[in-house]
């Protein structure tokens, strides 16, 4: 739960007492004082399975996904049944509860930031202006990230025609947007997560949707996967997001396409450019902070670019060996051709960008993943 006050309290309250309350009444009491703290629960994690004993799965999922400001009693409520026991009357102890500070923001002029040690989100968007960005101190790192939409992203064709700008043909892109729209809307998170990863993994040229495309024919039911993944990553960012029984964690649309994309950058498909390192490390810082900041949203730009990388990645020809043994101690990685297109080569690592791969594999376990993904970036 993130707390939504400026102190606690420094004199020690009794354990009894659910945190953020103002009075020593209990749920039983319905009392109406007013609390002492509001929260915002970023992600239910075993609180989902008590409040489905109560049938209050459904409620508590709201509360998450809206992002819903509650208090203490609303909190309980969804835990405990008058008359009925097993109720989690105590999940609100304070002693549970470890009180650590969030993101902070830092002026353009602290002097920590000319230390070298700063993770730049805007990476994955050079084209950002210096008065678009934000400074955080976000655990212990220091980090630059476009600054935040004033309204959630919605679904724009134009956005996702704009990201396959020569990646396609430019004449039949929309309808094909439309059509790939109209196929995949109904696919859930997890759903749309492993949609993206797969159609880069195989990377197939073409993929047929239905048997009839939008002319009609089965010919023109066939759409370019890259578009199919900028099409899945464009509703994963406008999705509000979902819970992770796996991982016991809610997951925003937005969190899960960064995060995901940095993944399959490492593990299917990589692109081959200088700052792709760079890169994936800005994928998980943005990651991180829309994890954190349940108000960041990120802008229209920055999805955009996101939508291209992905389509990239999925033309791509290459993928690196990680799982090679006899590359773990080396100053590079083989990339295979998985396309047959050319030999393997050997992907030469500077400094800076294994300092980058180091940092985005810090960054993944604090996201969390599973532990396959955190091993691989290990």
């Amino acid at each position: 739960a993130e707390l939504r006050y400026n102190d606690f309290p420094s004199s020690e309250c009794p354990n009894h007492q659910p945190l953020g309350s103002g009075c020593s009444h209990g749920i039983e009491e319905d009392c109406t004082c007013a609390p002492m703290a509001s929260f915002v629960i970023v992600s239910q994690g075993v609180w989902q399975n008590f409040a489905e004993q109560h049938g209050n799965r459904a409620e508590l999922q709201a509360m998450v996904s809206e992002r819903r400001v509650v208090c203490w009693r609303d909190v309980l409520k969804l835990m405990y049944t008058p008359g009925l026991p097993e109720g989690k009357k105590l999940i609100l102890r304070p002693r549970l509860f470890e009180i650590v500070a969030g993101p902070e923001e830092v002026l353009p002029t602290d002097p920590a930031l000319s230390k070298g040690s700063l993770v730049d989100g805007c990476q994955v968007w050079p084209e950002v202006s210096g008065s678009d960005v934000t400074y955080l101190r976000l655990d212990d790192f220091l980090v630059r990230v476009p600054s935040s939409s004033s309204t959630a992203w919605t679904i724009e064709v134009e956005t996702i025609c704009e990201a396959l700008n020569g990646l396609v043909e430019a004449s039949a892109c929309e309808q094909q947007v439309r059509y790939a729209l109209k196929h995949l809307k109904a696919l859930s998170l997890g759903a749309l997560k492993s949609c993206v990863q797969k159609l880069i993994r195989f990377h197939a040229s073409l993929v047929q949707l239905g048997s009839a495309g939008p002319n009609g024919t089965s010919e023109s039911s066939c759409v370019p996967s890259c578009l199919l993944v900028a099409v899945a990553m464009a509703l994963l960012f406008a999705s509000r997001g979902g819970f992770s029984p796996e991982l016991q964690l809610f997951t925003r649309g937005c969190t899960a396409a960064l995060k995901r994309l940095a993944v399959i950058l490492l593990e299917d498909a990589w692109v081959e450019a200088e700052d792709t390192p760079q890169q994936v490390a800005a994928l998980l810082v943005l990651g991180l902070v829309t994890q954190r900041m349940h108000d960041y949203e990120p802008p229209r730009q920055l999805i955009l670019a996101v939508l291209r990388l992905a389509a990239k990645a999925q033309r791509s020809k290459c993928i690196i060996a990680w799982r090679s043994e006899k590359d773990q101690k080396g100053a590079g990685k083989q990339v295979k051709d998985v396309k047959g297109d050319g030999g393997d080569n050997l992907l030469l690592v500077s400094e800076e960008q294994q300092q980058a791969i180091q940092t985005s594999a810090r960054l993944l376990r604090i996201l969390r993943s599973f532990p396959g993904d955190m091993d691989m970036f290990d």
